[in-house]
């Protein structure tokens, strides 16, 4: 059931793609959540490539989700649209700043 349903997730994020804050939040919350079933299911070795991959799976789905939450500007009204970094950082997010911040420094280093 946990890879039927996980599938399910999948088809409903390609059909219909997250445009808004909470579209994407509800959508990496039903991925996260049927990637974790799947893990908990599956009895092999540590270092089995299906374990692996469902793994890496789960944690690409939690990383973003925390990612998301990380920077939703649930403080900020009337924002509905997923913010790029420079507009949260416009309305002083500071996880924002730090990030366009270091990106920056990247880009500069590399030139």
């Amino acid at each position: 059931m946990g890879l039927t349903q996980l599938q399910k997730h999948l088809e409903s994020a390609l059909k219909f793609p997250a445009n808004y804050a909470y579209a994407a939040r509800s959508c990496l919350d039903q991925l996260t959540t049927s990637a974790e079933e799947v893990v908990s299911g599956i009895n092999t070795e540590r270092d089995h490539p299906a374990g692996w991959w469902a793994r890496a799976f789960t944690r690409q789905c939690q990383d973003a989700l925390h990612e998301l939450t990380f920077l939703s500007p649930s403080t900020a009204p009337g924002i509905d649209e997923i913010p790029t970094l420079r507009e949260l950082a416009v309305l002083g997010n500071q996880h924002a700043i730090e990030r366009l911040s270091a990106i920056e420094k990247a880009c500069t280093a590399i030139q």
